[in-house]
């Protein structure tokens, strides 16, 4: 039974939008095919420019360890493999200049078994609470007694941690299975110190 003429629905005069008229089925396969093409080359192209990237990587990688080798370029810097902080011992001591200083002091064993050079730690205090209060990085080979501590300022504590060559130049030569000490110094903590931690921050091959 069809419906009375009167009751028409999405007509011109009706406040909602007329729906679209169906398409037929073979423009509608169509259009499938057209997106599911879109989307594979989309996939191909994303696929394609990751494997660019890696590939871009392993030639950089290749082309420096070839420079490296042919002696062209310097071997970069690398984390002190083989190289690790033992004896380990912090305290406080009272300067004659700068007040209260917070201490680190140990050695680097070259664990290694090829000597290594310019050797950086880094040591980082902490309150209870875990919250690191400060971090400082220093060159090894460059021990500082408790008396120096006590009466030098800190411009020269400092001038001292940097020292790159390390005190008699011990730092240009650590041979496998030798260590060599280290002096960290810290002024003016903004907290209690609960605990500290040091490791091996950059080191170097020896130029042979």
């Amino acid at each position: 039974m069809g419906l009375p003429e009167e009751e028409v629905f999405f007509d011109e005069t009706s406040s909602r939008t007329s729906l679209p008229a169906p398409r037929p089925p073979a423009e509608r396969r169509k259009k499938s095919r057209r997106g599911w093409m879109w989307l594979l080359l989309l996939v191909a192209l994303m696929a394609g420019g990751g494997y660019f990237y890696y590939a871009r990587q392993q030639l950089t990688s290749y082309w420096q360890e070839l420079l490296v080798e042919w002696q062209l370029i310097p071997e970069p810097p690398a984390e002190g493999k083989g190289l690790k902080p033992v004896e380990l011992t912090g305290y406080f001591i009272n300067s004659q200049r700068e007040g209260q200083l917070f201490v680190i002091q140990g050695q680097v064993l070259n664990e290694g078994i090829e000597p290594r050079a310019a050797i950086v730690v880094k040591g980082s205090i902490y309150d209870a609470a875990g919250a690191r209060l400060a971090q400082q990085s220093a060159f090894c080979g460059n021990p500082m007694g408790k008396e120096q501590l006590r009466v030098w300022p800190i411009m020269r504590i400092s001038e001292r941690m940097q020292n790159q060559f390390g005190e008699m130049l011990t730092n240009l030569n650590l041979e496998p299975q030798r260590a060599i000490p280290f002096t960290l110094v810290f002024k003016n903590l903004p907290g209690e110190v609960a605990e500290f931690e040091v490791i091996v921050e950059t080191s170097e091959p020896v130029i042979k």
